[in-house]
């Protein structure tokens, strides 16, 4: 089981794979963790994409 925003649903349709809408649930929120002896630069290029994300006002940052 997995939870997508309802607008990503319509995009990760695979056969054999249903969605259904999830009711009730508040705003959620999104943690980014990677291990600390990652260096590659895919990994650290995300990092700075979600911090700047954050940084610009785009996503709340949890206390």
């Amino acid at each position: 089981m997995a939870l997508l925003s309802a607008g990503n649903a319509e995009t990760r349709r695979h056969s054999g794979v249903v969605t259904r809408p999830a009711t009730g649930l508040g705003p959620s929120r999104l943690a980014v963790a990677w291990r600390r002896d990652d260096d590659r630069p895919v990994t650290a290029g995300s990092v700075r994409a979600c911090t700047a994300v954050v940084r610009s006002g785009g996503a709340p940052v949890a206390p």
